[in-house]
Parts: structure tokens; sequence; C-alpha cells
């Protein structure tokens, strides 16, 4: 269990956090202590089937132990590398999203993957003109 109590949390996060597309005083969020398999647990010991899989994240479940392990060995090897650095995990992923986006019904020549469709977009912004058209059908894999 938490150190804190629900409310200590909660006024904790309403004092030092911001909640993207809410009126701040609105907030009122469930202070979650962990979390396991299709459940997750308040401070206080509610527990709730997470239907939402905490916006699809976790939608193999909470605490599977191939993920923790996967998750622990890659941290004992590398915890985190700027975007503009690359890694053998992020080229395999980058090669197995080419490939599964390229085997889709009417799939695309996918040739280059960007992290998010903000940047994706920034990049298709300050290319040029020539690449927009071609760019502009992968960013649409995106929205």
């Amino acid at each position: 269990m938490s150190d804190l109590s629900s409310d200590e949390i909660l006024r904790l996060t309403r004092e030092y956090g911001l909640y993207e597309w809410a009126a701040q005083k609105a907030v009122n969020p469930i202070s979650v202590d962990h979390a396991k398999g299709v459940y997750f647990w308040t401070v206080d010991g509610k527990r709730f089937l997470d239907f939402n899989s905490q916006l699809m994240c976790v939608n193999i479940g909470h605490g599977d132990e191939r993920v923790l392990t996967a998750i622990r060995e890659q941290a004992e090897k590398l915890t985190y590398v700027m975007p503009h650095i690359t890694t053998e995990p992020r080229a395999r992923l980058h090669q197995l999203l080419a490939d599964s986006l390229n085997r889709s019904p009417g799939g695309r020549s996918l040739k280059r993957l960007c992290k998010s469709p903000t940047l994706s977009f920034n990049v298709l912004l300050s290319i040029g003109k020539p690449c927009r058209k071609r760019m502009t059908r992968v960013f649409h894999h995106y929205v």
C-alpha cells in the first residue's frame, strides 16, 4: 500500500500537477496503488476492472511476467536514448512495423517511421513540397 492516503495524493496532484484537456479545479482522479492482470486497486483497496487498459497501453494486462522480464532485461542494458540515437530494439521495431503496414490490405510501401503524428507532420512541413504528397499518405496511418 501507498505511504500517502488517497486524499493526500489527490491534494498533491491538484497542487503540483497539470491535467490536459480539463478544468483543473474539476479534476478528481482515482488514486491507484497497484495493478495485476485486468484489475487495478486504489490506495484505499478498492478493486476496479480496467476496461480501458490504462489508455490501451497495457492491453496484455498489468504485471505480465513476459513484459516485466523484457523491461528488466532492457533496463539493465540501456534505459533510454534520445530519439536521434538508434538501438537494435528500435531498429527491429521499425522493421516489424513497416513490414506489418506493407502487408496490410492495400498496404503502402513505407520507408520511414516517426515516433509520433506530430513529429511526422513537422518532418512533412520541413522537407519541402516534392515529398509532401507521399508523406501525407503515410501520415494518415497515424490518424
